[in-house]
């Protein structure tokens, strides 16, 4: 019989694919930021006509993924969270789009409540009463969907519970960030 081929003395080899895998994920990374960026960006243009209102889900979308960033990182060194080389990718994906979803769904609906009687905290108001549960129930779905993804045994798998911190600080962003640049912006 042939014994099988024992990669333990071939370290060098091995570190040399894990560093070629890490160096490939980061460039995958700032493709899917740019790639993100850019479609998100042309999606907001056409859906709003407008220079201002694109900004605000940028800047609710990328607050939130930096802030979950951060806290996984935290995680990461002082409880061992998973983490692989796709975590940053999947939070840049999942934020960026359900993000963006709800962000439109809340200014359209903020608009017509708007054009309804131009007080604008009345509007604000309403907004959160209807589609702001849409919206709370429908991340609350994504949330808890990304939490059980933790029980998988598979770490790749696992590492995508980030996504989850991610979905929780999106959820305070849009209850807070939003109405301040609604009240803010009014009717521009």
């Amino acid at each position: 019989m042939l014994a099988m081929p024992t990669f333990a003395s071939s370290t060098p080899r091995t570190s040399l694919i894990d560093e070629d895998v890490i160096v490939s994920s980061e460039k995958g990374l700032q493709r899917t930021e740019l790639i993100t960026l850019v479609f998100i960006l042309s999606v907001l243009l056409l859906v709003f006509r407008s220079v201002v209102a694109p900004l605000i889900p940028l800047l609710t979308v990328g607050l939130s993924y930096l802030v979950s960033q951060s806290i996984v990182a935290f995680l990461v060194d002082t409880v061992n969270f998973p983490l692989s080389n796709f975590t940053q990718i999947f939070l840049v994906a999942v934020l960026f789009g359900i993000g963006t979803d709800y962000c439109i769904l809340l200014l359209s609906r903020y608009k017509e409540e708007l054009a309804h009687d131009g007080n604008t905290t009345e509007a604000i108001l309403r907004t959160y009463r209807t589609a702001g549960k849409t919206v709370f129930y429908s991340a609350l779905a994504g949330l808890v969907g990304f939490s059980t993804i933790g029980l998988a045994t598979f770490k790749l798998y696992q590492s995508a519970v980030a996504v989850a911190i991610g979905i929780a600080i999106l959820i305070i962003a849009l209850f807070t960030v939003v109405p301040f640049f609604m009240a803010l912006f009014g009717k521009k």
